[in-house]
């Protein structure tokens, strides 16, 4: 990780655009050349955080994501910013549309979800638990594949998901109502069946798994809609 000074910080960020901050400070710039720079704020107080940033967390999610087979960003440069208490993550952009901004445009969008529940079964039967799994961090790729982006919190299995661990996704994916509306639309009996066939759960592993999915379902918005 380089160190860089915050007038090298400044000179990086000459002509882009701020995409996003908060109370307390620049969190995601778009860079002149297109590329995205992303802040991570640097804990004062000894946690995990401190012992293994998030920008390691992204860049080392980024390069296991690759190397399982999902397309995600690709990160070119790591920095940290003693004068600002900040680590700094490069990358360029994962080429495509998110899914939210699809299903916002499109009339039909049967097929999208579709693949989107195909896509949550295939995550998990690599062993990726995707938190901030949302439709906002799910891109379609050009060539028609789907991809994530934001994926600081990310946790690898060597096995894949237990049902528990899939149940426990899907309420992360369903607490929001933007998604849960969708879900909803399509039919959340059809999103389960279409995601169970696409994972290929043994009888006993499907059982646990719809065992568990009423817990984290009745916690969210969908509730409302049943």
């Amino acid at each position: 990780m380089k160190k860089i000074s915050k007038q090298t910080y400044q000179t990086l960020i000459e002509g882009g655009s701020l995409l996003k901050s908060d109370a307390f400070g620049d969190k995601v710039w778009q860079l002149a050349d297109g590329r995205i720079l992303k802040l991570f704020r640097v804990k004062r107080r000894l946690s995990s955080a401190r012992l293994f940033s998030y920008a390691s967390r992204f860049v080392r999610n980024s390069i296991k994501l690759k190397r399982l087979g999902i397309r995600t960003v690709t990160v070119e440069e790591q920095y940290v910013c003693k004068e600002l208490e900040r680590q700094i993550v490069i990358y360029r952009y994962l080429a495509g549309k998110t899914l939210d901004s699809l299903f916002a445009s499109q009339t039909d969008s049967s097929a999208l979800v579709e693949k989107f529940a195909k896509f949550l079964a295939q995550l998990h039967a690599k062993g990726i638990y995707f938190r901030s799994v949302h439709t906002g961090n799910v891109v379609l790729c050009e060539n028609g594949e789907l991809g994530i982006i934001d994926i600081t919190d990310i946790r690898f299995s060597i096995f894949a998901l237990s049902p528990r661990q899939r149940a426990r996704n899907f309420y992360h994916l369903l607490r929001y109502p933007f998604e849960s509306g969708i879900v909803h639309d399509f039919g959340i009996d059809r999103f389960l069946a279409i995601y169970q066939e696409a994972a290929n759960l043994s009888p006993l592993k499907r059982r646990l798994f719809l065992r568990h999915l009423p817990q984290v379902i009745l916690k969210g918005p969908l509730a409302e809609k049943l």
